[in-house]
């Protein structure tokens, strides 16, 4: 039995609840990302919230308002907030001031009519009649003397009833002694019936509609859960979902002008649903005279509050709000709040102006990062960033934190001056910007480093060939040796005049650079781009004078008589160069795709700068020539074959009679043969050059 319960839990602990005192504060977990408070509200109605992306436009949570402004003018009704609680010594108490310092006033006391019962529950219907539990049979009493007016014995025989509310409807819901729940209709308060049977467990405290559901504190395993159960229009029952634990001896639950409360023997709570939270209202200062049930004040009156965006609208009761609305005007808005109460169609219109403030804007800087090879490169100086990070804006609190859920908690704050203990990994904090008029924050991750500075190794120094007086040298041919196999990721490496540059990184050196002197010194900067940690070192450049008077040893090999796709190839055994014009040189000794024509080959020794120059021809016949005398190819010989005048070239008619020999001395043929012009017709040629080579091929006369 429940009175049993109760007793015994006399020497239990008081369940413990956070509580702000008189702090208002509207839940925005529908509206804004975690990282940002609740929504600031003033005595005037203004609803202030924080937009994170800067444009002026937020989800609204609508309903946080409706609440908010339902319980500040509810008064206007005249009708006043607050909790009724029945006690074990069967009196009665009012709870009121339910959003600022509670207030407690007994109301009156029963414990002589119900014969030394405690009033197990209590409830309150729309014209404020009083109705309480003892034991096994539900009372109708004076609400201001506590005397009975009417009882009603339902047969029960000992099985208390823990539990009992009406609905707005003035129907009595009763439970506690079964797993069901069950209604007594309005007109027939003696006669019980089933509303609906749980199947395990039983009614622990109250059966309440808050707005268009109702709520159930249920009796299971040993624990108390709250049921929320969706009912039709005439409050029958639909289905159910379990919202989670409520605290251990929930015996009263209360609805109250949208919000719900709970009852334990030592306390009255209240219950947030969406997470579910519980947040203490006022303890019982008298823990002899336990509390049993609670009800609302204004439980069994429905309030329907609207949201409107033009006063328009409001007076017209038309395009009410959604629960979750986006402002339609950057920065803000006013909206008109309409509260109607639905029993006798009473309603006022409230003005609320909603203010949406941005989050503080700053420059993230990434990474502050020290260099190994510094001294303290563990210590950071914190502070010293916030002028990079907050830019120009004021009234901007800038802290800096270890965890991203320390910034948001606003909580554990780091020195000015942080020394990072392990520097083997960047260290990441977290950097908060809190706007201390608006308390709008915003905040980002920002890196501790201490970097490892790339190395300069020691390249040989560079000498080059140069020809005449103005030198290009390729400066950054030296890296490979610089970096000496560490990765070039993130690696910048420049060239300078001086060593002070090269500290600075100041000035660098044009690549290729045109050197002027002969010989100079090239200071060397290798920076790690993303850390800026760097180290520097210097080699030597000289230019070498082209020497002509040593020989170079090579040889040429062509390959030619197409018009374009010859090429020329140098055979040698040394450390060469190779150039077609004196001035490029190439490391390859291959030239491919040339046109016919006179080459001038340049072999250069890189390590004494020793020049060889030859001349290479390469060679092509015409296809066709027509000896007409008109003075367009009248005449068929090699091309070029005049570079070579020891050339030998045999032409031979289709059946292998040598016609005529030439060289490349004279013109060529004129397709006569003892001076008699011979017939339009193929012929073929054998040219043996000056080297021994030998080609074939034919060509036509035509005329």
């Amino acid at each position: 039995m429940r009175l049993f319960l109760k007793t015994l839990f006399l020497f239990l602990p008081v369940v413990a609840f956070s509580q702000i005192a008189g702090q208002r504060s509207i839940s925005l977990n529908t509206a804004l990302p975690i990282s940002q408070p609740a929504s600031r509200i003033t005595n005037n109605n203004t609803f202030s919230f924080c937009d994170t992306d800067s444009d002026g436009f937020i989800p609204i949570d609508m309903e946080s308002i409706k609440n908010t402004v339902l319980d500040e003018n509810v008064d206007q009704f005249g009708t006043e907030q607050g909790i009724f609680i029945s006690t074990r010594f069967a009196k009665v108490h009012l709870i009121t001031n339910l959003n600022g310092t509670p207030l407690k006033t007994e109301i009156c006391d029963g414990s002589s009519g119900l014969g030394g019962y405690g009033m197990l529950d209590i409830a309150i219907n729309q014209e404020g009649e009083t109705y309480v539990a003892a034991i096994d049979k539900i009372y109708k009493i004076n609400s201001a003397t506590c005397a009975i007016d009417t009882s009603y014995d339902l047969g029960l025989n000992g099985n208390s009833i823990t539990s009992l509310s009406f609905d707005r409807n003035h129907n009595i819901y009763l439970g506690g002694f079964d797993t069901s729940v069950y209604r007594m209709n309005n007109g027939a308060y003696g006669s019980m019936q089933l509303w609906h049977d749980f199947g395990a467990g039983a009614a622990a405290g109250d059966f309440v509609m808050c707005k268009d559901k109702m709520y159930v504190a249920w009796r299971l395993n040993s624990g108390c859960r709250l049921y929320e159960v969706t009912v039709d229009s005439n409050t029958n029952y639909v289905s159910h979902i379990d919202l989670g634990d409520l605290p251990d001896y929930t015996y009263g639950l209360a609805s109250e002008l949208g919000k719900l409360y709970g009852v334990t023997p030592y306390q009255l709570y209240k219950i947030n649903r969406n997470p579910m939270t519980f947040t203490a209202v006022l303890n019982n200062d008298n823990v002899n005279d336990e509390w049993y049930g609670a009800a609302g004040k204004n439980e069994a009156v429905n309030f329907e509050v609207q949201i409107f965006a033009s006063e328009q609208d409001a007076q017209n009761n038309q395009n009410p709000l959604p629960g979750t609305w986006t402002n339609t005007v950057s920065g803000g808005q006013t909206v008109y709040v309409v509260i109607r109460n639905t029993i006798n169609n009473q309603f006022i219109t409230i003005p609320a102006d909603i203010v949406v403030n941005v989050a503080p804007a700053y420059t993230n800087p990434q990474q502050l990062v020290h260099c190994e090879s510094d001294s303290n490169a563990n210590v950071f100086d914190l502070r010293a960033a916030e002028t990079g990070i907050v830019g120009s804006q004021s009234n901007i609190i800038c802290t800096f934190h270890e965890s991203q859920n320390d910034a948001i908690n606003n909580s554990n704050p780091l020195p000015d001056v942080y020394t990072c203990v392990n520097t083997a990994a960047p260290k990441t904090i977290t950097v908060r910007l809190t706007n201390r008029l608006t308390g709008c924050f915003s905040y980002f991750d920002f890196i501790l480093e201490v970097a490892p500075k790339p190395n300069f190794y020691q390249p040989k120094d560079l000498s080059f060939c140069a020809s005449g007086s103005d030198y290009m040298v390729q400066l950054d041919d030296q890296n490979a040796q610089i970096l000496n196999g560490q990765s070039a990721e993130d690696i910048e490496i420049t060239f300078h005049h001086s060593m002070s540059d090269a500290i600075g990184g100041n000035n660098p050196l044009p690549v290729p650079y045109h050197m002027l002197a002969n010989e100079m010194e090239v200071f060397v900067r290798i920076e790690n781009t993303y850390s800026g940690c760097f180290d520097t070192g210097s080699f030597h450049v000289k230019a070498i004078a082209e020497n002509h008077n040593f020989p170079v040893n090579y040889t040429v090999d062509t390959n030619d008589w197409t018009y374009e796709q010859n090429s020329i190839q140098v055979l040698s055994d040394g450390n060469y160069e190779y150039s077609l014009d004196g001035i490029s040189y190439q490391e390859s000794p291959y030239f491919a795709n040339l046109s016919v024509g006179e080459y001038q080959l340049h072999v250069r020794d890189k390590d004494n700068c020793s020049v060889s120059i030859k001349d290479i021809f390469l060679l092509m016949y015409p296809k066709f020539f027509t000896p007409n005398g008109d003075g367009y190819h009248d005449f068929w010989n090699i091309m070029l074959s005049s570079k070579e005048p020891d050339m030998k070239i045999e032409i031979y008619d289709r059946y292998g009679k040598v016609i005529t020999t030439l060289n490349g001395k004279g013109a060529g043929w004129d397709g006569n043969y003892h001076h008699q012009q011979l017939p339009a017709s193929d012929y073929w040629f054998t040219v043996t050059r000056e080297n021994g080579k030998e080609f074939k091929g034919h060509f036509t006369l035509t005329r």
